[in-house]
């Protein structure tokens, strides 16, 4: 598994992928020449503290912003040259990464692969789409029957079609 001081061991222009790390700090967003929105952060595991910088993704309205203390699961990522703060070191460029819902163990993620970390965050999200409709279903039955339904098979592949749908539309 890919650590902090292992990223300060390598080249600058070094791709990473598919590791943990947390942001300690972190800072406001920023935009570069370019006018492309990046967030600087400190990122931290058990072997030390490293600058960086994550991509924003665009809300709805604003950038959706990083916490403090928040563990994430770097997709993809780069290591660049800088002298930021004074200081000549190499930063994390974050293009891709999300938030890991909770705290990852070394033995939980040993062995995953960038591929291994989107699948993660596929199940994630489907995971959250079949609960928000099985509590719409259960909660607009129980509305109109005034009981809650016993889950059946029908009942099921109803939720799993819906869920395949609002991630592929189709």
């Amino acid at each position: 598994m890919t650590m902090i001081k292992d990223l300060k061991s390598m080249a600058a222009g070094t791709e990473i992928k598919g590791f943990p790390l947390m942001i300690k700090t972190a800072r406001k967003p920023f935009k570069d020449a370019d006018g492309t929105t990046y967030q600087e952060v400190v990122f931290m595991d058990a072997t030390g503290e490293m600058t960086g910088h994550i991509l924003l993704e665009m809300g709805e309205t604003e950038f959706i912003r990083w916490k403090s203390k928040t563990n994430l699961c770097i997709i993809n990522a780069q290591l660049q040259f800088t002298d930021e703060r004074c200081k000549e070191s190499n930063k994390l460029v974050v293009f891709e990464c999300f938030d890991a819902a909770t705290p990852i163990g070394y033995d939980q993620s040993q062995d995953l692969q960038a591929e291994d970390w989107k699948q993660l965050r596929q199940d994630e999200i489907k995971g959250k789409i079949r609960h928000g409709l099985a509590c719409s279903f259960i909660r607009g039955y129980a509305q109109k029957h005034g009981t809650v339904p016993l889950p059946d098979t029908d009942r099921k592949m109803n939720i799993l079609a819906w869920q395949d749908f609002i991630m592929t539309g189709q």
